[in-house]
């Protein structure tokens, strides 16, 4: 071999040994870093209201019952984001309109946006709790979603005077 084989066998071995280390250790922490600040954007921890129970809690009446799905609704952000989108747009919204009136409200905060499947999976879901409505190709709240969104609008007017 000569000097400048064996240099460019170095290097190969160098690009090869690099790329190793990347994968192994910076892709997993920008990997949990994306996972983690998804997360951030699904549920915002600082809205909690009620104290942190210390262990699972019998649910016994109905009032407690809408009372933990208020707690919960305050916390999950992107589906309070959706209901108080479409509790504005009276004629509703296309799936994509509510996409970009969600991630526009995530980069006010400076907040990673949302890829379109999460937003999708969380509007599937308040679709099948009645919150929303798919009418006419336009995506709508139902009395029921403007009765919760309302009832956030006001714990949260409650707990932020």
């Amino acid at each position: 071999m000569n000097p400048s084989e064996i240099i460019l066998l170095l290097l190969a071995v160098a690009a090869i040994g690099v790329d190793i280390l990347v994968r192994l250790v910076i892709a997993p922490h920008r990997r949990d870093q994306l996972l983690t600040e998804m997360l951030d954007n699904l549920i915002e921890p600082d809205l909690v209201s009620a104290p942190a129970v210390l262990g699972p809690e019998v649910t016994h009446s109905l009032d407690q019952l809408g009372g933990n799905l208020l707690r919960y609704f305050e916390q999950a952000a992107v589906s309070r984001n959706i209901l108080e989108t479409l509790a504005v747009c009276e004629n509703g919204l296309s799936e994509k309109a509510v996409l970009a009136a969600v991630n526009h409200q995530l980069e006010e905060r400076r907040k990673r946006a949302l890829p379109e499947s999460v937003v999708r999976k969380v509007v599937m879901i308040l679709m099948g709790a009645e919150f929303v409505v798919l009418k006419e190709g336009s995506l709508r709240i139902t009395e029921a979603g403007r009765m919760l969104h309302t009832a956030l609008r006001a714990r949260r007017n409650e707990i932020r005077p």
